[in-house]
């Protein structure tokens, strides 16, 4: 009958479990390989062959939910400075209500006669390949997110009309950001040709190394990833296609990217730092 309940807290620490996993996968050579769902390893020849490499070795089996890779604590390779942070797709516009009319209306054709939309999309300056200007409305960056909480803040494509063709709203966003990014490790990553004749003919055609210095960075907020993306820090890098008549080869694609991993972090997290596995 009492109104006192018992809280029990388990205290483990992910983070130092994973620096010492880690420890042993750097500095060495590795199959490109992947997990399946039985947890069986098979090849992987992919552009994710980094990453599902560093999975595969920690035992991971690739998912897509909302969750950090490992306990909690999201993993990222990358093999250059530029670095794709996370790629929620619109949920407003016309985007959204009809994919095929905004590709048709705002895209180009390839020679293939596919529609694509590309090009570098920064906060408050048009795009001249799509001619679209990403925007941030009813936002105050002067002020902090909490007290413009009655807004209807969108993150928006918009085209010279003002009309609004794609568009984030700050739930989607951030459904997408702060469950994954409080606590993300980033690691410098290579592949190369796989140079055992007998495991690439095994489906094994690249050979995957990482580097013994990571970034690990902890706490970030909505009020970090809106500033980061009105000042340019964060920009939209879009590689949807259209093709008509063929659904399988029509993909949907939003890349939210920095150019420089390193001096990025700065502006998305709280606390980050150089480890040395």
């Amino acid at each position: 009958q009492s109104r006192v309940w018992k809280k029990i807290q388990l205290n483990l620490d992910a983070s130092s479990e994973l620096k010492t996993l880690l420890s042993n996968i750097v500095s060495r050579t590795h199959d490109g390989c992947r997990l399946v769902a039985s947890g069986e390893m098979v090849p992987f020849n992919g552009t994710q062959v980094c990453g599902f490499t560093l999975e595969k070795s920690l035992g991971i089996i690739p998912n897509s939910d909302k969750h950090g890779d490992f306990k909690g604590i999201e993993l990222k390779t990358h093999t250059q400075k530029k670095v794709t942070l996370f790629t929620p797709e619109p949920d407003l516009g016309l985007y959204k209500k009809d994919f095929k009319d905004f590709m048709v209306k705002y895209g180009y054709q390839d020679s293939n006669g596919a529609y694509r939309l590309t090009g570098i999309h920064k906060c408050g300056i048009r795009c001249e390949k799509s001619g679209l200007t990403l925007s941030i409305s009813n936002y105050d960056p002067s002020q902090k997110l909490a007290s413009q909480a009655d807004r209807e803040i969108i993150i928006g494509l918009y085209s010279n009309d003002n009309f609004l063709t794609a568009g984030w709203s700050l739930p989607r966003l951030l459904n997408s950001w702060g469950a994954k990014h409080n606590e993300v490790v980033y690691v410098p990553s290579s592949k190369q040709m796989n140079p055992d004749e007998d495991k690439r003919e095994a489906g094994y055609k690249f050979s995957v190394s990482f580097k013994n210095h990571v970034l690990w960075c902890r706490i970030t907020s909505a009020d970090k990833i809106l500033q980061a993306i009105y000042k340019g820090t964060v920009y939209l890098d879009p590689a949807p296609k259209y093709v008509p008549g063929s659904p399988s080869e029509t993909k949907r694609r939003s890349q939210w990217r920095v150019n420089d991993i390193a001096t990025a972090v700065e502006d998305l997290y709280e606390n980050t730092e150089v480890v040395k596995l």
